[in-house]
């Protein structure tokens, strides 16, 4: 970028590409400065103005080499001259191996050291891997810590969420395995349950399981009445094997504490 400008000893007009110049030659150059030296010496200051490179304003001069008016017009020159260098000087870099996969590519930046995010992920994937063998106690307090706020449950959400076949995939198989334990563990669940709701109702006490004990009930006498032939059956079973096996082994009391056979 060059700039026209006038000299401000001789008065003869220059080109020049350096911004502050405002002298044509060394000559003139040097007779500015011990002017201004002797200025300063008799405690005189010229009040000098100028024109802003940038916007072309006029505005007064603090120093020697003021060539800008404000900080905006600085901003402004300094990135219309970053982008000028950038395209006249452009970076060379050479092609790198990516340390994952080996495959060359075309660095965005002199400390890239993976070709792609698949590859970078790896290998935080690795580097977490060896942290977690190395600290198992503590990574373990911390995940346990962290579910309990609010974004570590908004993210076990949105991780449930986005994938619901592979929780229940999981689940299918894990109950065709072990079904017989996840039964007696419900039914366990179930009779604690219903039995802790008959207290509760019994000692006037309203709670969830008192609640369940109602709504049991109710479901049971609502199935009864739409399937009278069909209940028909089920006493008359349950009559001629009462004290037998039933179901692993034991006599479902849960149903009996709901009173269902009485």
């Amino acid at each position: 970028m060059t700039f026209e400008k006038k000299c401000v000893v001789c008065g003869k007009a220059f080109t020049t590409e350096i911004a502050n110049r405002n002298t044509c030659c060394e000559g003139c150059a040097a007779t500015r400065a011990q002017t201004l030296q002797n200025e300063r010496r008799r405690g005189v200051h010229e009040v000098r103005t100028a024109v802003c490179v940038v916007c072309g304003k006029k505005f007064v001069v603090r120093h020697n080499t003021g060539s800008i008016c404000s900080k905006a017009c600085k901003r402004k020159r300094n990135r219309e001259y970053r982008k000028t260098y950038r395209t006249t000087h452009p970076i060379k870099r050479l092609l790198k191996k990516c340390a994952v996969c080996g495959h060359e590519f075309d660095p965005k930046s002199n400390h890239q050291l993976y070709c792609s995010h698949e590859c970078r992920l790896s290998v935080a994937r690795e580097h977490e891997r060896k942290y977690r063998n190395a600290h198992p106690d503590k990574c373990r307090a911390y995940h346990r810590k962290y579910k309990r706020t609010a974004a570590g449950k908004a993210s076990s959400r949105r991780y449930f969420l986005s994938h619901k076949e592979k929780f229940a995939r999981r689940s299918r198989t894990y109950y065709w395995k072990n079904h017989e334990e996840v039964i007696k563990k419900q039914s366990e669940r179930q009779r604690a349950r219903l039995s802790k709701g008959r207290s509760d109702l019994e000692n006037g006490v309203v709670s969830k399981e008192s609640l369940y004990y109602i709504k049991s009930r109710i479901r049971a006498e609502k199935y009864r009445k739409d399937n009278l032939e069909k209940w028909a059956g089920y006493q008359k079973r349950y009559r001629y094997r009462k004290g037998a096996e039933i179901a692993n082994g034991e006599i479902d009391a849960a149903w009996r504490s709901v009173g269902i056979f009485d």
